[in-house]
């Protein structure tokens, strides 16, 4: 039985935001566990990408608890070739207020 594309999406949105969740509450490990071990990495908080999924453990273990956000997913969409599935989307963190 084959999963439709609507189903699929909607499984890999919720397997993002299970992600964030954890992510916003400073547990980084979310995401390495949706990771591929061939992970590329890139964001503006580091000096450059990073490849590799032991490299990606490497970066989050040093933010792991430091980490305090809210989040909005704006927009989310998952575009599937074939066996590939790509899910792009707006992020707003929002930094708590104290």
């Amino acid at each position: 039985m084959s999963i439709s594309q609507n189903d699929l999406a909607e499984k890999i949105i919720a397997m993002e935001r299970a992600a964030l969740d954890r992510w916003g509450k400073g547990d980084p490990w979310g995401f390495t566990e949706i990771s591929a071990d061939e992970v590329t990495y890139f964001d503006p908080a580091t000096q450059r990408r990073l490849d590799g999924l032991e490299a990606l453990r490497d970066f989050y273990a040093a933010l792991e608890g430091k980490i305090n956000i809210r989040y909005e997913m704006i927009n989310p969409r998952v575009q599937v070739q074939g066996d590939t599935a790509v899910l792009t989307f707006n992020l707003i963190d929002y930094l708590p207020t104290y």
